[in-house]
């Protein structure tokens, strides 16, 4: 089954893009704001899970 080249090309060009998006929310905390909205609520709950790990982490600690 052949496949045109402009569908590969258009492939390509959205899987950079969806690397590219995803590389920015996670390394640039300013851009989560504008990221795609799945993929913000992935990284705020697990931001959300850390902190309350940290503050369980502090009440449990004797420093």
């Amino acid at each position: 089954m052949y496949t045109p080249r402009l569908n590969w090309f258009l492939f390509i060009l959205f899987a950079i893009a969806a690397i590219g998006v995803f590389a920015a929310a996670l390394l640039l905390p300013p851009f989560r704001e504008i990221a795609y909205a799945p993929l913000l609520q992935i990284l705020q709950t697990e931001q959300a899970e850390l902190k309350e790990f940290d503050a369980e982490l502090e009440k449990t600690s004797m420093v």
